[in-house]
C-alpha cells in the first residue's frame, strides 16, 4: 500500500538542522507535517513544471514586482538630508 505524501509550500527551516524545499515531497505522516499541516498541500500540480512561455507570465503576474531602493539621485533630483555632527 502506497503511503500518503504532501508537498511542501514553501522553503524554510524548520529546526537548525531540518529544513524544507518549495515542491518537496513529504510523507504526510511526518511529524514535521503533523506539526504545521499549513505548511504542505496534497495537490502537486502547482509544482508541474512547463515548457511553454506563457508559464513565466503566469507566475509573474501572480506576484508582485519587487521593491528596489534607489541608491543615487536621478539627474536633476535633489535629495534632502542632514549632516550629523559627531
Amino acid at each position: 500500500m502506497a503511503k500518503r505524501v504532501v508537498y511542501a509550500t514553501f522553503s524554510t527551516w524548520v529546526t537548525p538542522t531540518v529544513a524544507i524545499s518549495r515542491g518537496e515531497v513529504w510523507a504526510a505522516d511526518d511529524p514535521v507535517v503533523a506539526s504545521h499541516p499549513d505548511w504542505f498541500t496534497d495537490d502537486p500540480s502547482e509544482f508541474a513544471r512547463r515548457s511553454d512561455p506563457g508559464s513565466a507570465e503566469e507566475e509573474a503576474a501572480t506576484e508582485p514586482p519587487p521593491v528596489v531602493e534607489q541608491a543615487t539621485a536621478a539627474p536633476g533630483e535633489r535629495r534632502a538630508t542632514r549632516r550629523t555632527t559627531t
